[in-house]
């Protein structure tokens, strides 16, 4: 049965990084929720339970409500960019509240990319799959489905809902695939596609993948990426990993973002979204990192979201701003008993149609009611203001 909408669930996971894909279908005219996927989850802190708790708790509630609609609970898909601990220390816990919670629940694919994988790391993705009767699927050399002149691939299809991968095990400028910098260069960077949509996980890309990005776009005629709807930022919006002379450079010497400009720009993403952690020791997402990424995004409800700015040396609280920039912390000084983030939320109807909502560990918190952006063909015939470049 084809698809009727496609929610994009950005996971809070503080230091870490989730997305849960949740595809709808009519089914005898209700909409119900058919399948799930689930590109990493992860976070620094995986000991932490209200950080656990608030990343596992919106999939455990998707399956919840898949089993009550009659449908077999089942996540379809499970990507993990690549091996570095934020993207997979929580399947632990998933797969310790599926036993407690969840009959009869299937996995489908576990699809591994990226180079240098630990023994931590791997017997740990092992062990979930392993858990559900799956073996892992890792890339084991560079990949793209974007081959020009060559028919676009698939890496997996749901009701009509296109997986891609963009690139996987990008070259890297070095032979030593165990430094950090060598794992997040090798991220496969997911593609979701429909006719009408699409939306781009990065991972932890950085500067030298995003490169080869931009090389597999240029040799299309026009751009297979567009329209993109959400962009996952890059590596959480680390400037050091998006700046190509960053990590050389003199301290007074302003970052190269000319590849990641060429990317956005390429890309026009009308919504971004970062996952971040509170008062990260990382510093990332950075304020240059999302005004560069952000060229395209539209303007929306009034909304918080966060950023680290290296001219003030601070974190800053971007408050009620309609740029459709969006973090999954969204408060720097909470107040008591208030979250400091919770999960976005953007759902995608198969023509085309956006909403969004706040959700608070799982549950929707108080939030402005969200409302449709205008169909594609109705933002090109808008007035330049009204998009909010």
């Amino acid at each position: 049965m084809p698809f009727s909408s496609v929610t994009v669930a950005m996971l809070q996971c503080d230091q870490g990084m989730g997305n849960l894909i949740k595809i709808y279908s009519k089914v005898r005219r209700k909409e119900v929720l058919t399948h799930l996927a689930l590109i990493d989850l992860g976070t620094e802190k995986a000991k932490d339970l209200d950080i656990q708790t608030t990343a596992v708790t919106p999939i455990i509630e998707a399956l919840e409500e898949m089993a009550n609609a009659n449908v077999d609970p089942c996540i379809n898909l499970l990507v993990i960019s690549h091996q570095d601990k934020d993207h997979w220390s929580l399947l632990p816990r998933l797969q310790d509240d599926i036993g407690k919670k969840i009959a009869n629940f299937q996995l489908g694919r576990v699809v591994t990319g990226g180079l240098g994988w630990g023994d931590t790391a791997s017997a740990a993705v092992e062990a979930f799959a392993a858990a559900f009767n799956r073996k892992t699927e890792p890339f084991l050399a560079r990949h793209t489905d974007y081959d020009y002149p060559n028919p676009i691939g698939e890496l997996f299809n749901i009701n009509g809902i296109s997986f891609r991968t963009l690139i996987v095990n990008a070259r890297m400028n070095t032979k030593r695939t165990r430094t950090s910098g060598s794992r997040n260069t090798t991220s496969a960077v997911i593609v979701l596609e429909t006719n009408h949509f699409k939306c781009i996980f990065p991972g932890d890309a950085t500067v030298q993948t995003i490169s080869a990005v931009n090389q597999i776009v240029h040799k299309y005629p026009a751009n297979p990426l567009l329209p993109c709807h959400v962009l996952s930022v890059p590596h959480h919006g680390a400037l050091p990993t998006l700046a190509s002379n960053y990590r050389n450079r003199d301290p007074h010497e302003e970052p190269n973002l000319d590849v990641a400009r060429v990317f956005a720009n390429s890309l026009q993403a009308e919504i971004l979204a970062a996952s971040a952690g509170f008062f990260s020791k990382y510093e990332h997402p950075s304020e240059l990192a999302l005004e560069v990424l952000a060229v395209g995004v539209i303007d929306w409800e009034l909304h918080n979201y966060v950023q680290f700015s290296y001219e003030k040396n601070c974190w800053d609280e971007v408050p009620q701003t309609l740029r459709s920039v969006y973090t999954t912390i969204v408060r720097l000084n909470p107040k008591a008993g208030e979250a400091y983030g919770e999960t976005w939320e953007f759902t995608i109807t198969a023509a085309g149609q956006v909403s969004r909502r706040l959700v608070k560990f799982g549950r929707p918190a108080p939030y402005p009611a969200p409302r449709l952006v205008a169909l594609p063909s109705e933002r090109r015939a808008a007035t330049p203001s009204s998009h909010g470049r």
